[in-house]
């Protein structure tokens, strides 16, 4: 995040399942879970040129979507973030 500008803004959680796929993590959508996958949230300066950047990062097995987010501090935001596309074998 660092190489891309983002300035970091606080912890974060959205409504979903976390699975492990050995080195890394990915999540997957569950709208009506009530399991959160914790995370952290990030401001974009340069937001196309950031989001471009972290396309190719993540990979064809992730698709970017933008979610509701709940932070620490109760208050929600709207984010960018990277669900697995499949669930994991």
């Amino acid at each position: 995040m660092r190489r891309v500008g983002a300035r970091y803004l606080g912890k974060a959680s959205v409504r979903g399942r976390l699975f492990n796929l050995g080195q890394f993590t990915g999540a997957m959508k569950a709208p009506g879970a009530p399991a959160r996958v914790l995370g952290e949230l990030y401001y974009l300066p340069s937001a196309a040129r950031a989001l471009k950047r972290l396309d190719r990062y993540e990979g064809s097995q992730y698709e970017r979507e933008v979610a509701d987010v709940q932070l620490r501090s109760t208050r929600r935001a709207r984010a960018w973030i990277y669900w697995l596309r499949r669930v994991p074998a």
